[in-house]
């Protein structure tokens, strides 16, 4: 199947300073798309401005109420128009449920459950003023499945799992697509405050690197029109479970 050309595509990316994020902002810039780059860290962001200094760049935590409105009218401000969402800002936490302090809980939904759902809701509300656009939630194989000590991480991957099903199903008949990108084990700093990398419990020798799960990402935004890519798995050779 061949695809659509991503040239001059206008993508607001979250997360964008490391990771997958900052591996789909340095493709895509390479694809002659204009982006507006999410990240915390100013001085991250400076790096990557740096880097690539036709990218846009937007300092917030996800966490603030207002995060998604300001995102998205700043990225049709700036980009004159906003085509693509890719949701990837996220957190992690692994444990016992009895080992997570109150504190740890209620931040892995704020940032991993309320501010993609109220971004979701602000871009799926502008594609549809607009009879077209395109948002892509960076998941995990943990949105469709559970592991010992993935619990609660888990769950608010599986809420946004149902909240993307759910809007596909209600705008099916229409030109907006919702994909979920569900990565396995990857290689980023999001397991950075961990005593072991998971990957050595789960006997995974090579993981995914970020640039494997961009191929991913490219391939929803490249599908032709009569095409969506609903969801889409991605595991590295090795991963069991």
């Amino acid at each position: 199947m061949s695809g659509k050309s991503l040239e001059g595509k206008r993508v607001a990316i979250t997360g964008a300073t490391s990771g997958i994020g900052l591996a789909l902002t340095r493709r895509l810039s390479k694809d002659n798309c204009r982006i507006l780059a999410h990240g915390r860290d100013k001085q991250k962001l400076d790096k990557l401005k740096k880097e690539i200094p036709s990218v846009g760049i937007f300092q917030a935590d996800v966490r603030q109420s207002n995060f998604a409105s300001n995102f998205m009218d700043t990225a049709i401000g700036e980009l004159g128009d906003c085509d693509v969402v890719i949701n990837n800002a996220g957190t992690i936490w692994a444990g016992t449920v009895e080992r997570a302090k109150p504190e740890t809980i209620s931040n892995l939904i704020l940032t991993n459950v309320e501010a993609p759902f109220q971004l979701a809701h602000r871009a799926v509300t502008y594609f549809k003023s607009r009879n077209a656009g395109h948002l892509i939630n960076i998941t995990s194989v943990l949105g469709i499945k559970t592991r010992i000590y993935s619990g609660i991480y888990a769950g608010t991957k599986h809420a946004l799992e149902a909240l993307s099903d759910s809007l596909r199903q209600e705008i099916a008949r229409t030109p907006i697509q919702i994909s979920c990108i569900e990565p396995g084990m990857t290689l980023t700093d999001l397991h950075r405050d961990f005593k072991e990398h998971p990957m050595k419990a789960m006997g995974i020798e090579n993981p995914l690197n970020p640039e494997d799960v961009v191929e991913a990402i490219v391939f929803a935004m490249t599908r032709n029109r009569n095409a969506t890519v609903a969801n889409l798995v991605l595991l590295p050779r090795e991963q069991k479970a």
